[in-house]
């Protein structure tokens, strides 16, 4: 399967083409090779750490059966995402190199590097007499863009950069298939268009970047081309709809999200644009707004792109390109607005940095950068700055406390950085400082997130032996929620360290009567009981204690 019989970098006496993709690749891979040690962090622990479902037999139906978080060790998390082929690749990677995360960093990392080449060709192919320098230009600035590294070096959204290749290989079978009207080719455009929805939703904007590609290119919109596209989006969202049911609504009627919108739009652009210092965000503060760095940033790109369209650029066309790519893939990323608890991830800006890698191309064919030794000099240091900032970067995701820290230290007023870095802190043994964290959590976290760092410092006082505040905290729990299982038998634990038998007994029987299939519950109970002599009590609770979990 080939994206064309003679790819520019391949041909016979074509030097600079095979040079320009050699510096690419080698700068993408420079750009992460610190961070090919890093560790599990984040959910990656719930997926790849200590999941039970990682090293189970599947057949190959079962990726397509619920939402993201379904296939992790988190069994109250709930994910609006469809993605039955990420756990598929961790599953099929746990296989071939359990538990190592240099593997999926690797994999990761080879991910990146194609992405880069396949951005080389796409520009290639839309400025067909770009000299390879300048189009080189633009691969290497995606190579290096900071903006990547989240997803190139958090192992679990290795599905971003999937995606783009995915993309980008439909993008330019779709493209041959114009040139050649090979029906072979527009099959195997709509089927990379397929595997990538099924990898991560910024796919979902293609249709319109195919409605777009061929309505610039030959003045009008061509439907009946574009028409596979939008019926394989549609089966998509309604097979999405029929295994997630009822998901994260988006509040299209919410005032405050419209309003919202512009600004996270603007944050958006202004990362593509300076991505400099780097955020790492679970949810957006609810007071955010735009920031003066995100409006200079826009008003940045809003002049680029009428200098480059007043200037004689080689193709306008492919400067229009640039815009819709912009625009299309950044359409689902910036949905997450009118989420009730409104999402920011760079990680989601991956693909829509193509749209960047494009202008930069475009503003080098230009000029001839290559010709003048200071526009030369000028140039470089335009690489080996962003170069440098992902370099440094990738520290941040070496180990949990780093991430967690940068968590905080971007958004210290969300409770789940704290959080996060109390339960590193709590498995690396340094209980004090993870119970201050889980406090300041708690502090923090509204009415509705309260109840998962309760549960986690109520465990942690528990575990250390301060029964007395773990029994204090755990109360808080039921009273905040009355049936969690877990909090009762966590109330239940502490009694009956403290020798209050009776009164442990009627927390385990709570417990009980909130999840009939808590065996830890049922199990305490029976011990419980048996003690204080209730033999006749007891046995009805042995099938419960003794049922495998």
């Amino acid at each position: 399967m080939t994206l064309d019989r003679a790819l520019p970098w391949f041909r016979t006496g074509n030097g600079p083409w095979f040079l320009a993709a050699l510096i690419a690749a080698l700068l993408a891979a420079a750009a992460y090779v610190n961070g090919l040690g890093g560790e599990f962090v984040l959910d990656d622990r719930a997926f790849l750490v200590d999941n039970p479902q990682l090293s189970e037999p599947h057949d190959f139906a079962y990726f397509f059966t619920g939402n993201f978080y379904s296939y992790s060790n988190l069994p109250d998390a709930y994910s609006a995402s469809y993605r039955p082929l990420v756990f598929a690749v961790l599953w099929l990677g746990n296989y071939l190199w359990p538990g190592s995360a240099l593997a999926l960093h690797l994999f990761s990392l080879s991910l990146h590097i194609a992405a880069t080449l396949l951005v080389l060709r796409v520009i290639s192919r839309l400025i067909p007499d770009i000299s390879a320098p300048a189009a080189g230009m633009g691969a290497c600035f995606f190579a290096v863009h900071p903006v990547h590294v989240e997803a190139v070096s958090w192992i679990l959204a290795f599905p971003h950069p999937m995606a783009t290749v995915l993309i980008l290989a439909s993008y330019l079978f779709h493209d041959h298939h114009q040139r050649t009207k090979s029906i072979h080719t527009f099959i195997q455009a709509v089927f990379f268009f397929l595997i990538a929805l099924l990898t991560v939703e910024t796919a979902i904007g293609f249709p319109i970047l195919i409605l777009a590609f061929d309505w610039i290119r030959h003045g009008r919109p061509r439907l009946l081309l574009a028409a596979p596209y939008f019926v394989l989006l549609a089966f998509y969202f309604v097979v999405r709809n029929a295994v997630l049911g009822e998901a994260t609504p988006l509040v299209f009627s919410d005032l405050d999200a419209w309003l919202r919108f512009p600004a996270f739009l603007a944050e958006y652009l202004r990362h593509l644009i300076l991505p400099y210092p780097q955020p790492l965000y679970l949810s957006m503060p609810s007071g955010w707004q735009s920031s003066l760095a995100s409006g200079l940033a826009v008003g940045s790109l809003t002049i680029f792109f009428v200098f480059l369209f007043l200037k004689r650029v080689r193709d306008r066309r492919a400067l229009l390109f640039a815009a819709a790519w912009l625009f299309a893939t950044l359409l689902p990323p910036l949905a997450a607005s009118f989420n009730p608890t409104p999402l920011f991830a760079l990680r989601s800006l991956y693909m829509p940095s193509v749209g960047i890698a494009l202008l930069v191309a475009c503003l080098a064919g230009t000029f001839n950068f290559m010709g003048n030794r200071v526009v030369l000099a000028a140039v470089v240091a335009f690489l080996l700055l962003p170069l440098g900032i992902t370099i440094d970067a990738n520290r941040d995701w070496q180990d949990n406390e780093r991430v967690y820290r940068r968590i905080i230290t971007s958004n210290p007023e969300h409770f789940a950085g704290y959080h996060g870095l109390g339960g590193y802190l709590a498995r690396t043994g340094e209980t004090q400082a993870a119970v201050g964290q889980y406090e300041k959590s708690v502090a923090l976290a509204g009415l509705k997130d309260r109840a998962g760092p309760l549960e986690a410092l109520g465990l942690l006082l528990g575990q250390s032996g301060d029964s007395t505040r773990s029994l204090d905290i755990y109360r808080q729990l039921t009273v905040l929620e009355p049936n969690r299982s877990s909090a009762w038998v966590g109330v239940g634990n502490n009694l009956w360290y403290l020798g209050r038998l009776p009164e442990a007994a009627d927390a385990y029987r709570r417990a009980s009567a909130a999840d009939a299939d808590n065996r830890e519950a049922c199990y305490n109970l029976v011990l419980v009981l048996e003690q204080l002599g209730r033999t006749e009590e007891a046995a009805r609770y042995a099938n419960c204690a003794t049922r495998q979990p």
